[in-house]
């Protein structure tokens, strides 16, 4: 599993695909068809967003990715994925991506 930011992505394609209309050559209409399945691709692709939980049943993480996750317990823990993990398997109902770290003066606009 990848994490993409599509709303980066999907603008690069775009000008990719102007870059062709500009520059017609004998097979642009062959790229303009790859452009339109991969944006349509990027548009249907399943997403994981920071902070919205995924239950275990749809999608696992990478294997040996640290992530936070709710298990049958009703606890909230980190927690690093082994597809052959015993606690995994048994316990985790859901997960999500962990947050980028703090970095020095992202709280700078706040007023205390």
């Amino acid at each position: 599993m990848r994490l993409i930011d599509a709303d980066v992505l999907k603008p690069k394609i775009e000008e990719m695909r102007n870059h062709w209309n500009e520059n017609r050559n004998e097979w642009a209409s062959g790229m303009h068809t790859a452009f339109d399945i991969s944006v349509g691709m990027i548009d249907e692709a399943f997403s994981i967003k920071i902070g919205e939980w995924i239950p275990d049943y749809k999608r696992r993480p990478r294997e040996q990715d640290y992530v936070l996750v709710t298990t049958d317990f009703g606890e909230i823990t980190t927690c690093i994925y082994y597809k052959d993990s015993e606690f995994w398997k048994l316990h985790v109902i859901a997960w999500m991506p962990l947050p980028e770290p703090y970095k020095e003066g992202e709280d700078e606009s706040d007023s205390v």
